[in-house]
């Protein structure tokens, strides 16, 4: 008779446990699979793509038709609302001079010479969507084979003279995605009107990146010039008192890779940033580079 008791005791504690955990909070439970979230932004992301044409495109890779209707204003009544702004160039600060991160609806319109300049080879300036840090939009300089040096870039002058002991920092970031060339500068500070002289970022016939003078091996502190990855780069020039005279350094994902470097500004009017092939060596490789968040300050 104690065994039937204790049985019966030992079921209706089970039950009880049972009816616990059925009524659990919602707070524990998992959610529906939606898509995933993007870790930037903590929003859903779809399954499909925006492309280049603006055509949507599933992961079959299939187009998908838009069948929406257009309200009056010309506007797809079923569209989701726009995406937030950018808020790179926004937050930047009071220092800054210049800075784009693509995102603009005419991108290249910001620089001086738009749409670019290209000499030697068949050369290509674009702006791709999506090909940019978190699939934003992103600046492409393309260099094509030519069994001479090639301009493939953009520019956009900084400031007039500068003030005494006064610094330029030029920050951006960039995805090397081909390179069969020696030698190529692909961002550099310089003064005009002559752009001369300049000081800036080269890749090496030995896959490594370092200043651009002079156009040889590099030697001494590199960073490694890994294609397909996104690198950052901080080019400087500091003014030595109210001298032609300035100091170069150059930073690579955080490392300093030339430092102090004398530069004579000589009558200098103002100070200009340049991006994409600024030159090449005289060889039949190509070089393809995209740019994203570029950000120039001065100071004072």
């Amino acid at each position: 008779m104690r065994r039937r008791v204790a049985w019966f005791a030992a079921i209706t504690i089970v039950l009880a446990a049972c009816n616990s955990i059925t009524g659990l909070s919602d707070d524990y439970r998992l959610g529906d699979d939606d898509g995933g979230a993007d870790p930037d932004t903590g929003t859903n992301v779809p399954d499909s793509t925006i492309e280049d044409d603006g055509a949507t495109t599933s992961d079959a890779g299939v187009d998908v038709a838009d069948t929406s209707t257009p309200d009056a204003a010309g506007q797809d009544a079923d569209a989701a609302p726009d995406a937030p702004p950018s808020t790179f160039c926004a937050d930047a600060g009071a220092t800054v001079v210049f800075c784009t991160d693509f995102e603009e609806a005419n991108p290249l319109a910001k620089w001086d010479n738009a749409p670019g300049q290209i000499k030697g080879g068949n050369g290509q300036i674009s702006i791709v969507a999506g090909a940019g840090i978190g699939g934003s939009k992103a600046y492409r300089a393309f260099a094509s084979e030519a069994a001479t040096d090639r301009t493939v870039a953009m520019w956009k002058a900084i400031s007039n003279t500068p003030s005494s002991n006064s610094r330029y920092t030029a920050t951006f970031s960039f995805l090397i995605k081909k390179k069969t060339i020696e030698y190529g500068v692909f961002g550099a500070l310089g003064f005009v009107p002559t752009f001369s002289p300049y000081y800036g970022l080269a890749t090496y016939p030995n896959g490594n990146l370092d200043q651009s003078d002079p156009p040889a091996p590099s030697t001494g502190l590199t960073a490694p010039g890994t294609l397909d990855v996104w690198h950052t780069a901080t080019i400087v020039l500091e003014r030595v008192g109210a001298g032609p005279g300035f100091n170069g350094k150059i930073i690579v994902n955080g490392q300093t890779i030339d430092d102090a470097r004398p530069l004579n500004a000589g009558a200098a009017t103002s100070t200009e940033l340049r991006l994409g092939y600024l030159f090449t060596s005289a060889d039949p490789g190509e070089a393809e580079v995209f740019y994203d968040n570029v950000i120039v300050f001065r100071d004072p």
